[in-house]
């Protein structure tokens, strides 16, 4: 999901020594600039022609800035705005940033950092435990509670957010939006979740390439554990 940069005067050496020299050693700045400058048109034409047909969208906004603001407006500590970052971070090793627009995964992200800080299923959200599949116990949540949905009223973006309210809809989030962000980033982690306290060779190896945070997976597996071991007793 992210750019890995190369200029491209390096990708048209290159390009051009495999066409012209295949069986010599690289060394790019051999290539003039004169060279690469008559490539250089013919090569962005095509590049713009390959974008255009797969409907690239330039205008792509990064959700992390967006992120740091609500974090602010919330007056989040800063662990709970480090786990959010790191889910932020890591929503980006999956389809997520393709399935919603930025506002989304800030608000899912900071929503779901603020619900790690809290194991006992009488004060999680209702839907978080079904997320979860821990049976929620029966009681309403700061509202009127059907189906385990609180309904909250639009209103103006506030200058604080009230984490314990639906707040994501004062900025055009739809809450099932913000479920279905849960849902697939818990997923997600526990694939890489281990409950021994010894790691197994297939868990190392599973994070040996950093994808995706080690320390993430862990909390949010653990976070599973408890909250279901507390709503069984």
């Amino acid at each position: 999901m992210e750019e890995t940069i190369k200029r491209l005067r390096d990708i048209l050496a290159h390009s051009y020594l495999l066409l012209t020299r295949p069986g010599d050693a690289f060394e790019p700045q051999s290539v003039g600039s004169a060279v690469t400058d008559k490539m250089r048109p013919a090569v962005m034409s095509a590049e713009q022609f390959v974008l255009d047909a797969i409907g690239f969208d330039f205008r792509t906004t990064h959700p992390h800035m967006l992120f740091v603001k609500l974090a602010r407006l919330a007056n989040a500590d800063q662990a709970c705005a480090r786990r959010g970052w790191l889910l932020l971070a890591d929503a980006f090793f999956t389809t997520l940033p393709v399935q919603y627009p930025a506002a989304v995964l800030a608000a899912g992200s900071l929503f779901l950092a603020h619900s790690l800080a809290c194991d006992d299923p009488e004060k999680t959200h209702p839907w978080v435990l079904r997320v979860l599949s821990v049976q929620p116990p029966a009681r309403e949540y700061n509202g009127k509670l059907e189906n385990g949905h609180v309904h909250g009223k639009r209103k103006r973006r506030p200058e604080t957010l009230d984490m314990d309210s639906e707040w994501w809809v004062d900025f055009d989030v739809a809450t099932e939006d913000i479920q279905g962000f849960v849902r697939q980033i818990v997923d997600f982690y526990l694939l890489f979740f281990s409950s021994s306290s010894v790691a197994s060779p297939e868990f190392i190896e599973r994070h040996q390439s950093g994808l995706p945070s080690r320390e993430m997976s862990q909390q949010i597996g653990q976070w599973r554990m408890k909250l279901g071991s507390a709503a069984i007793k």
